[in-house]
């Protein structure tokens, strides 16, 4: 597709649904593509020509802001994978593509439609579920050689020694958790621990938005690290004590501006619901319940100035709602089974590939 078509010209050529639902606005579009750019917080009640003067003045022209393959990893990396589905139908081959697209958290990811949805562990809970990896595997296993491709895919997403890199990191995020949580214990004073959570938070900016960090390999986000930090909510001893709320609002909260957008949506929906419930997820980012006349979002960061994730508060009771109540026995299962289904997806396509070059040679 060409890059300088029109807005309106190239929105009709992607999403080909007669559903309006499934459509975005100028305005919707116009705003994804400034968080392509890192503009998440756009002020409510602007209208669509304020927005497309912002994004001329972030790009060269209005027409060279994205690609038709960036389009589809934006949705992808952002969850939205009904209108992923509708852009991959109207042309599969966007599938072979690969670019770079920024998530919500503000990381640089590159890689294909599949890569991007591995990395950010957007794979079902139940075995009756369709997630984003999912879909995207039951349409490019339509293409020619489709299983040789997912498989190489996947050897680029997954590459040898990729689990080493992972458990390194996990170490250096759980000594810096433990060194927060120390802090905390010893202080007497929120002032006195401010230091030391300053720099908790500076090292995840720089682990996940430094210079020339991007993610091509392994997963986006140690969720693992959020898990931990919930089992230790408790280490100061009491329920609604200042510490346990000062670990709480500032570093779990700090921790879960990181997520990726499909576990952000299972906590917005309420994992309980999903664990033992037995719901699907339904990819909304509105919590279930504590939904501010449904003005308040998990995503975009920051969407309510006074009620920032990581400064004010931190999300984690089970039933999608901010209730001080960290749900480490359902995020444990949660997290746990999403890994198997992981790494089962990815042994059985490799199975299945190594199958067929057998047959072949």
């Amino acid at each position: 597709m060409a890059s300088n078509r029109p807005q309106q010209r190239f929105r009709a050529l992607i999403y080909s649904s007669t559903n309006s639902q499934t459509i975005p606005s100028l305005q919707e579009l116009s705003l994804r593509a400034l968080a392509k750019r890192g503009f998440f917080a756009v002020e409510a009640g602007q209208d669509d020509e304020w927005v497309v003067k912002a994004i001329r003045n972030n790009s060269p022209s209005c027409g060279d802001i994205l690609t038709e393959a960036e389009w589809l990893l934006l949705e992808v990396v952002h969850g939205n994978q009904a209108v992923a589905e509708e852009m991959i139908k109207a042309n599969p081959l966007l599938l072979l593509e690969s670019a770079s697209v920024i998530d919500y958290a503000g990381r640089v990811i590159e890689g294909t439609a599949l890569q991007i949805a591995l990395g950010a562990e957007d794979v079902r809970y139940h075995d009756n579920e369709e997630c984003m990896a999912e879909m995207i595997q039951r349409y490019l296993s339509q293409l020619p050689n489709g299983e040789e491709v997912m498989a190489a895919q996947i050897k680029m997403q997954f590459p040898d020694g990729w689990e080493v890199q992972e458990a390194e990191r996990a170490k250096r995020d759980s000594d810096m958790l433990r060194n927060v949580i120390e802090a905390i214990r010893q202080s007497q004073t929120n002032d006195e621990a401010e230091s030391s959570i300053q720099a908790f938070r500076d090292y995840l900016e720089v682990e996940n938005k430094g210079e020339d960090v991007v993610f091509k390999t392994g997963k986006h986000f140690n969720i693992q690290l959020l898990v931990e930090a919930f089992k230790l909510y408790d280490a100061f001893g009491g329920w609604d004590g200042r510490q346990n709320n000062l670990f709480w609002r500032n570093v779990i909260g700090y921790i879960q501006r990181f997520l990726p957008a499909c576990y952000a949506q299972a906590f917005c929906q309420g994992v309980l619901y999903i664990v033992e419930g037995g719901e699907k997820l339904n990819r909304s980012l509105t919590f279930r319940f504590d939904r501010f006349d449904n003005a308040f979002v998990f995503f975009p960061l920051d969407s309510d100035p006074s009620f920032r994730l990581g400064f004010d508060c931190a999300m984690g009771a089970p039933n999608g709602s901010f209730r001080i109540l960290p749900p480490a026995r359902l995020a444990t299962t949660y997290v746990k089974q999403k890994t198997s289904t992981l790494r089962e997806f990815t042994q059985r396509l490799d199975n299945n590939h190594a199958k067929t070059q057998c047959v072949v040679m």
